[in-house]
């Protein structure tokens, strides 16, 4: 990873109150990998989630809660395929908004 990159994800995962790594498959990406290091020298909670999870996007609702999560950092994987990784993470999304409402 750039440096600045690395900066920039050093800093999301310090103003955030968790972090939702995301990929298609249950590996997780290198800039993923850096996110949890850098989550363990500040202690805070993580979810990964795949597509293959089910109800990923009552998991990741559930977590919000129990963390009391109101900043989010969401990491995805840059080896998966965009198109599909952007469509898995707003299905979660979908879901985690239905959940607030049922």
């Amino acid at each position: 990873m750039l440096p600045r990159a690395l900066d920039m994800l050093l800093q999301n995962v310090t103003d955030s109150d968790a972090t939702l790594l995301v990929s298609i498959g249950p590996e997780l990406g290198p800039q993923q990998k850096k996110a949890i290091e850098f989550l363990g020298a500040t202690k805070k909670p993580f979810l990964h989630l795949w597509s293959s999870i089910p109800q990923p996007g009552r998991l990741a609702h559930r977590f919000l809660e129990l963390h009391k999560v109101e900043v989010l950092n969401v990491v995805g994987s840059p080896k998966d395929d965009e198109e599909a990784t952007g469509a898995f993470i707003r299905s979660v999304f979908d879901t985690m908004i239905l959940s607030t409402h049922l």
